[in-house]
């Protein structure tokens, strides 16, 4: 009895394990994780900020190409990638910035980043007329009668550069512009301006001198002749002295206008010969003196042009005489000189 009893412990203390490796006593194996990441493209300054879950802020500088965060995460774990902080000058988008860990690295997320662009434009003042086109480069814009601000189509990026001017005008008016040029920095461009005066008008003109009544009659050799011109507004003549070429071949100097002479206005005036028309008063003159030549000849004398010869004539508000128009009008009457 006694063996069996001594067999049956030693079974026992076998059974035990009680000094063998084998169980559960060892440390435990760690959860794998996984970084999160991607490229970038396009960052050509300043400093970006991206967040992953609203947070682990990882900044990049321009010029890189890809980016991780430092915090990996495990199998499963969800993953948002954002825009924390735009660089200067640009703006990023995120492209496959959400999903969730699998079991291995994230690396296709894609960070696009361009240049911000911004309007280049600017303010009209006084524009009653149709004509007006502005130009920067190669960008136009035409701006209609009576709009009262502007804009190019085309953006500028940071550090763009401008040079807008005035390609062409209304042909009854004078425009001039400031603040034309300049760099964009980051924001748009809105404080060019533009400001449009009304053209003085040539109304009309007539001739009197020796030998002359009403427009009509003979005048010969050394004998002195007056072209007097009128014009809806006060004309200012600066500098130089303007001349009327006549279709006799000969030539009238200017002698005096309305920034000099007063006492020939107001006068009232008769557009375009015309004398059905509604007579207005004409509040600019010019006077310009005419000696004929022994080899001037004309059957009926006229002026074929005015040359400026340095000179600038305008009115009070700025604005330029159209040297062309003047040409075309004929005098108060229907009768002309004879140039013998």
């Amino acid at each position: 009895m006694r063996q069996i009893l001594l067999s049956i412990s030693l079974f026992a203390i076998v059974s035990c394990g009680g000094g063998g490796g084998g169980g559960g006593g060892g440390p435990s194996t760690p959860t794998p994780t996984y970084t999160v990441g991607g490229t970038v493209s396009g960052l050509t300054s300043g400093t970006l900020v991206l967040k992953n879950n609203n947070g682990d802020d990882l900044t990049i500088n321009a010029n890189s190409t890809s980016f991780t965060f430092a915090t990996a995460l495990a199998s499963g774990a969800a993953y948002a990638v954002t825009v924390g902080t735009q660089p200067s000058g640009q703006t990023c988008s995120v492209n496959k910035g959400t999903g969730t860990e699998s079991s291995a690295n994230v690396t296709n997320i894609n960070v696009t980043c361009s240049s911000k662009t911004y309007t280049v434009g600017g303010t009209v003042s006084g524009l009653n007329a149709s004509g007006l086109v502005l130009i920067d480069g190669t960008n136009t814009v035409s701006i209609s009668s009576g709009v009262t601000s502007f804009e190019f189509s085309s953006m500028k990026s940071t550090g763009g550069t401008y040079q807008v001017s005035i390609q062409s005008k209304p042909s009854t008016q004078t425009c001039s512009i400031s603040n034309a040029s300049g760099t964009v920095t980051t924001q748009s461009i809105m404080n060019i301006a533009i400001s449009c005066v009304n053209n003085p008008i040539f109304v009309m003109y007539d001739e009197t001198g020796n030998g002359i009544l009403a427009n009509s009659g003979t005048v010969i050799t050394n004998d002195e002749v007056y072209f007097q011109l009128f014009f809806n507004d006060p004309v200012i003549v600066n500098s130089g002295t303007p001349t009327l070429g006549l279709n006799s071949g000969g030539i009238a100097y200017y002698e005096v206008g309305s920034n000099l002479e007063t006492q020939y206005l107001p006068v009232t005036c008769l557009p375009n010969n015309d004398y059905t028309a509604t007579s207005l008063t004409c509040l600019g003159y010019m006077r310009f003196k005419y000696t004929v030549a022994s080899s001037d000849s004309s059957a009926d004398l006229a002026i074929s042009s005015i040359n400026l010869n340095g000179s600038s004539i305008r009115n009070s508000s700025g604005g330029i005489l159209d040297n062309s128009i003047i040409p075309t009008k004929n005098p108060q009457r229907s009768a002309y000189l004879k140039v013998n």
